[in-house]
């Protein structure tokens, strides 16, 4: 059966760079990675919903949403960061400048920039969406920025006037009804974006032409094409629509006041509503340095946390004792021949498995971690102590 690959189509036309941006010399691999570790680093601490979305985007675009949400991240603090008008329009002029210097090949010293170079796609970016102009009008209405970020027409019609917006507050005449009708507007093209989807696990075509109207060169290729791959790619573009959701349900229990404080200034999105998304069972077998046993307990008790921290759930610890080390494999491994060891089932997301593992990797204590997927049919040869004897017990169980 053919039928248009939406999803495929769609994330295509984010992987395919412009020429003009590709070959420039002046970029380093070391200056990608030092990018790529800044740009993290603040969506991690600013923007956590971003932070656990960008885990389940296609790699080959993971790069470019870091590098736009952490863009995204330093124009919503312009207000915090300045207080003289003058000083915040230039920095906007800066960004202005940055980015075309960047579109044209010619990044600046700048993380964000240089990680948008390395990873430049041909973007329509509509990061955040429509839900995005209403989150932040009460940190760009203060008098000393004043921007109003709401559409023109929708003022118009409801006669909000930015002067009384910096004046009034959430007391500003038509304010409330405008807000309510983006957040309505934000409302549809989810519901849109929900029926697009239906469609397309239908086999149907996901009928939204409407939204390239005066596009020519809009196009799919005519290919076979699974549904379910189409979705697995483009899930990490639909979870941003989680977020964004919980947000117009908090503003909705304020009855559309962006001023209340009750309303979040950004939309949280909890660990465990990714986690659950695609968990699997895994089984940990860590050997510890010889030593205190308490050493090995506060390992356990560290991988544990960040386990449960993430939504994720322990399933059994068990084996705690000393073992004879197998034939060493690095010279760390040579200085020791036994050593203490546990094991621990988990279910989590590949993600909070990742971290399991770079975890352990960077504690100094430990001699050798083995990572097993149960079920995979490695567990007999990497478990070379014999099967786990699990303990419901007392307080190791």
């Amino acid at each position: 059966m053919h039928r248009p690959s939406a999803l495929g189509n769609g994330l295509k036309r984010l992987v395919s760079a412009p020429r003009g941006c590709r070959g420039l010399a002046t970029v380093t691999e070391t200056d990608v990675e030092s990018a790529r570790r800044y740009c993290l680093k603040q969506l991690q601490t600013s923007d956590y919903d971003a932070h656990l979305i960008r885990r389940f985007m296609p790699p080959p675009v993971q790069d470019t949403y870091a590098a736009l949400r952490a863009l995204n991240l330093e124009l919503v603090r312009l207000p915090e960061m300045v207080s003289n008008p003058t000083i915040g329009a230039m920095r906007v002029k800066f960004w202005h400048d940055a980015i075309d210097r960047t579109f044209a090949g010619q990044p600046p010293r700048e993380p964000i920039c240089i990680l948008l170079h390395k990873a430049l796609r041909e973007l329509e970016q509509r990061t955040g969406g429509v839900s995005t102009s209403t989150k932040s009008i009460k940190f760009w209405t203060p008098s000393r920025s004043q921007a109003l970020l709401l559409p023109l027409d929708v003022m118009a019609e409801e006669g909000v006037k930015e002067e009384e917006v910096f004046r009034q507050g959430p007391g500003a005449p038509g304010l409330q009804d405008a807000i309510f009708k983006v957040a309505t507007r934000a409302n549809d093209h989810l519901i849109t974006a929900r029926e697009m989807l239906k469609r397309l696990k239908a086999g149907q075509d996901p009928g939204h032409e409407f939204e390239h109207q005066g596009e020519g060169e809009h196009h799919y290729v005519d290919e076979e094409s699974d549904v379910a791959r189409d979705v697995r790619r483009g899930f990490g573009v639909l979870l941003e629509a989680v977020p964004a959701a919980q947000w117009l349900l908090s503003l909705e229990k304020a009855n559309f006041d962006p001023f209340a404080s009750h309303v979040p200034p950004t939309s949280h999105l909890p660990a465990s509503h990714v986690g659950a998304v695609a968990t699997m069972l895994y089984e940990l077998i860590a050997i510890v340095r010889p030593g205190n046993l308490t050493e090995v307990k506060e390992i356990a008790q560290t991988v544990g946390s960040l386990v449960l921290r993430n939504g994720g759930v322990i399933r059994g610890l068990a084996n705690w004792g000393v073992f004879s080390l197998p034939k060493p494999v690095s010279i760390h491994q040579m200085k020791h021949t036994h050593g203490h060891y546990f094991v621990m089932r988990y279910d989590s997301s590949a993600a909070v498995h990742h971290d399991v593992r770079s975890t352990l990797r960077l504690e100094p204590r430990m001699i050798r971690a083995a990572h097993v997927k149960l079920g995979d049919g490695k567990l007999e040869t990497v478990s070379r102590f014999g099967p786990p004897r699990w303990r419901t017990q007392g307080s190791e169980a």
